[in-house]
């Protein structure tokens, strides 16, 4: 490597400039740095700079020269080899559009897993061969013994989700995604997991939030690419593919869609992407205001609930008031009632097409009927379980009294999750600087997106929106949103 330098390059530079010249005028000449003085090639050249190293405090003015130029030489070297454009993970979808997962690479040599990409939580975790759960029986486990890289910090490492919980161990181990790479990555290896919290193909989960809310207080893998400059392009983008409604659809589809680092795809959305800036302050969870929302055509009266952007999640969930606001604008709906099983979620004619809109950053986004209607879960044939679902946050997740869209006064920094339900209708971005969350319209798709109406619309911009942010509480304690919903919609569906 110390011969393919910055010579090496001017060299062939220098050669093909005067191939390409030789039939047309020269210009003027035009002073230039003097190319830097370089002995023998090979190891005579890697030597020359060893010694000036080692003899650093000794070396003359032109000496010291020469090793700056040495240390700025491997410093381009070291961001060309680990900077890249971007890098995409094709998605598998998991139990009909209810999980979306990328895979990942553990330990050297490297272990491959399918995991769940989650903008909702910020750890990531895998299951290890010491799991005994009847959860692990089936999926691809994380050998440790066979990485000479893993280490074990043998803190306990535990996590709660709505449908149960993972624990193991505190460990780190060099984590590959994309292209990318972060050597002694933090993760839970985990040896103990809830009945169902998993199924085959996943293994485990990798966080996407912010550091602020990771059980493990490490920064999670994404942050630490975005900091450090592996990438040119300080974002992340998704787009999740639509498998419901589609005629022969299987639990496991492999086309889940697409997951850029560094960069997004413009050939998954049209027109510009739509920038809701997030104050500093509120760097936890991925969360925007929810500016406005129409049902059947009919304005929900909304106070800016804080909304969570969760790719890990499936659903869409709400505050108990305010599902019920929702439902009265759609005719003959009904709240399932406790007997059902099915409390927390509304039905109502399936006959009936259902457009629901929300407005973010000025715009309003339109959700699919297909991705609204869920189906017939109940002996009733004639009535479809819609996706807006009632979900009460409090500081630890559990249903609480909260009975606001919107009142900033609770515990929770978030009242709303906005999950795949409406993310599958655009292109998705979340920005690591200057922070943000963007929307798209999707390629051949451009009516899905109009301008917002709403009276407490607090930013309209394209490409560097505004929207109001107010600051929450620690949110350490909140735990992981991740598969709360997506768990809760495959027992109530039967989708996993």
């Amino acid at each position: 490597m110390a011969c393919v330098k910055q010579h090496s390059r001017r060299q062939i530079t220098v050669a093909i400039a005067r191939t390409s010249t030789q039939n047309t005028p020269q210009a003027p000449d035009v002073p230039t740095t003097p190319p830097r003085p370089r002995g023998p090639p090979g190891m005579a050249q890697g030597s020359s700079e060893g010694m000036r190293r080692k003899y650093a405090q000794h070396l003359d003015a032109d000496g010291q020269e020469l090793l700056r130029r040495d240390q700025d030489e491997v410093e381009l070297e070291k961001r060309e080899l680990h900077k890249r454009a971007t890098g995409n993970v094709s998605l598998i979808d998991v139990g009909v559009d209810a999980s979306y997962a990328g895979q990942v690479t553990i330990g050297t040599p490297g272990q491959t897993f399918d995991v769940i990409l989650d903008t909702g939580s910020a750890d990531l975790w895998v299951a290890d061969s010491q799991c005994s759960s009847s959860t692990c029986q089936s999926i691809s486990l994380f050998t440790t013994t066979s990485s000479s890289t893993f280490s074990s910090t043998n803190q306990p490492f535990s996590i709660t989700y709505g449908s149960g919980t993972a624990s193991g161990v505190i460990a780190s181990d060099t984590v590959s995604m994309a292209g990318f790479s972060v050597t002694g990555q933090t993760f839970g290896a985990v040896n103990t997991t809830s009945s169902n919290l998993i199924s085959n193909p996943l293994s485990g989960l990798m966080g996407l939030a912010w550091k602020s809310i990771a059980q493990t207080a490490a920064t999670p893998f994404w942050q630490s690419l975005a900091s450090s400059g592996q990438w040119s392009n300080q974002e992340m983008g998704f787009y999740l593919q639509r498998w419901r409604g589609v005629t022969g659809v299987t639990q496991v589809e492999q086309s889940g869609g697409e997951f850029t680092m560094g960069g997004i795809d413009s050939s998954k959305y049209t027109g510009s992407v739509n920038y809701i800036s997030i104050a500093s302050g509120d760097t936890d969870y991925w969360r925007i205001p929810v500016q406005g929302m129409t049902v059947q055509n009919g304005s929900v009266s909304l106070s800016s609930p804080q909304a969570a952007i969760d790719t890990g999640t499936t659903l869409i969930g709400v505050p108990s008031s305010i599902l019920s606001t929702i439902y009265a604008n759609i005719p003959g709906s009904e709240a399932m009632s406790a007997s059902t099983g099915y409390s927390g979620y509304y039905q109502y004619p399936c006959s009936t097409t259902v457009s629901v809109t929300l407005q973010f950053g000025g715009l309003s986004y339109s959700i699919s009927n297909s991705d609204f209607n869920l189906g017939s879960f109940t002996r009733d044939t004639s009535m479809c379980t819609g996706a807006i679902f009632q979900m009460n946050l409090t500081r630890n997740t559990s249903v609480g009294n909260r009975t606001d869209d919107g009142d900033r006064s609770g515990n929770s920094p978030i009242q709303w999750i906005v999950g795949a339900s409406f993310l599958k209708n655009v292109y998705s971005v979340f920005r690591y600087n200057p922070t943000a969350i963007g929307f798209a319209a999707l390629t051949g798709n451009e009516s899905s997106v109009t301008s917002g109406s709403a009276s407490n619309t607090t930013s309209s911009s394209t490409g560097s929106g505004s929207g109001k942010s107010s600051s929450g509480a620690s949110v350490r304690e909140v735990g992981v949103l991740g598969l709360v919903i997506s768990v809760a919609i495959a027992a109530v569906a039967g989708l996993v």
